[in-house]
């Protein structure tokens, strides 16, 4: 019996490997990989064996590394000049560029936007990510020719209208990290309609995510968990939404919002939810 179990852990480590996927599209990442020696700036993905220690972040920082950001999968965003990565060494797994198509929303490239994210020319409402702060005059410079219009911008990050035959164009920009439509047009947390039987309400998805995770053998024997009297801390780029049906328990929200940020997140409420 004990060599029986010992054969299935072997199966599932050995058939179970995880890749990482940006929206929607699994990263390529190859073993070498040839740095361009010039002064552009770039992002690579770099996949590593086990996660980066502060030190060893410095030490990359000192390099010349300007940004370094955890992608998934053990894997890194390395945001720097060109010049600065041919010099360095990496003790990697892989490597991949980090395309334009990582960084667009699945729904965009669809163009299945809702309406709110659409203007009267037809353009499209996005809100786009920046791997750094940066100062409207300079992103206006890296935007070049774009025909951009820039409706608000917050430093580390942008909502800007776009034409759809640009966005890709958009995407080759370095320091844009995630491009994805506006978030919806919200006077308040009140105007939401909290009961499952509105019909105007999609219906949900999240019971497909918890399956997905395993999430629902916790509810049942031998475990009989239900997260009461657990307090969760969630941080995310935006806001959860706290009048969501699954968060309202006789009249009030069990979400409390901590923090400055204002902006609603569909990411930050499902993540809250799931």
């Amino acid at each position: 019996m004990r060599i029986f179990y010992i054969i299935l852990i072997f199966i599932f480590y050995s058939t179970n490997s995880f890749s990482l996927v940006l929206n929607g599209n699994e990263v390529e990442f190859s073993k070498k990989l040839s740095f361009v020696n010039n002064n552009e700036k770039a992002v690579y993905i770099i996949q590593f064996s086990s996660p980066l220690s502060k030190e060893e972040k410095n030490l990359f920082f000192k390099k010349g590394v300007e940004v370094i950001k955890y992608a998934g999968d053990l894997s890194y965003y390395f945001y720097a000049k060109n010049s600065v990565f041919s010099k360095l060494s990496f003790k990697a797994k892989g490597f991949s560029r980090f395309l334009p198509v990582y960084k667009i929303s699945q729904n965009i490239l669809k163009k299945d936007v809702k309406s709110y994210a659409i203007d009267e020319k037809g353009n499209y409402i996005l809100k786009i990510f920046f791997f750094k702060k940066l100062q409207i005059d300079d992103f206006e410079k890296l935007l070049g020719n774009l025909d951009v219009d820039i409706l608000k911008f917050q430093k580390d990050k942008a909502l800007i209208s776009i034409a759809y035959k640009d966005i890709y164009e958009l995407a080759k920009i370095p320091v844009i990290w995630h491009i994805e439509e506006k978030t919806p047009p919200i006077k308040s947390f009140e105007t939401f309609k909290t009961k499952r039987e509105d019909s105007s309400l999609s219906p949900t998805t999240n019971l497909k995510a918890y399956e997905l995770m395993g999430v629902s053998r916790l509810w049942r024997e031998p475990y009989n968990l239900d997260g009461e009297g657990i307090k969760i801390a969630l941080v995310d780029w935006g806001v959860v939404r706290p009048t969501h049906q699954e968060f309202m328990q006789d009249g009030e929200s069990r979400i409390k919002i901590k923090g400055n940020l204002k902006d609603l997140s569909f990411h930050a409420t499902h993540i809250a939810g799931t």
